[in-house]
């Protein structure tokens, strides 16, 4: 019973830290409470606590976590605690989240010190319609000329993300049908 209800608070927690993600400030609404908190194995958390372990510092979110392989032809080439992948194929590689748009020089010299060239990117899939998961996709696109790729219902917000006033011209490639 005990563990049952650790889990309906662990549950609203996640739910209040993903409220947590719409921006504030004049004339937007306040971030609600850092509340509920939840107590494991004497660790409190908090929606904001957790979102900033999970999310790190700008130093964490900008750094390059040292790129290597993970297994067969798949390498991590993200920063210390946003994750990008390159999954090399004889095709052209599959880049997985662009993350934030600052950090694609950070992904491209990781891709480069693993001995791959950039270019050979052909193909940029992303996780979902997030800025720490999909903001750099115009750049990456601009510069390699792969084809971003992106489910349909993702495909609104990813074309209302413009940083550097960019925009990504969007390939559908997975469609949720419904009955």
């Amino acid at each position: 019973m005990k563990q049952v209800s650790r889990m309906k608070r662990f549950t609203c927690l996640v739910a209040v830290v993903i409220s947590l993600s719409a921006p504030t400030g004049p004339g937007r609404r306040q971030p609600p409470p850092d509340h509920p908190a939840v107590t494991v194995q004497g660790k409190t958390y908090t929606p904001r606590s957790i979102l900033a372990r999970n999310m790190g510092t700008e130093a964490d979110q900008t750094t390059a976590f040292p790129p290597h392989k993970i297994v067969g032809n798949i390498y991590y080439v993200g920063t210390r605690t946003l994750s990008s992948f390159l999954v090399v194929t004889p095709q052209g590689n599959i880049l997985i989240d662009s993350t934030y748009e600052r950090n694609v020089p950070v992904i491209q010299k990781s891709v480069e010190q693993l001995g791959f060239k950039f270019s050979d990117v052909k193909i940029l899939l992303g996780n979902h319609a997030h800025g720490d998961h999909q903001e750099g996709d115009a750049l990456v696109k601009q510069l390699t000329g792969a084809r971003v790729m992106a489910m349909a219902e993702d495909v609104p917000a990813l074309q209302a993300m413009k940083p550097g006033a960019r925009s990504t011209r969007l390939t559908r490639c997975c469609t949720t049908e419904r009955k």
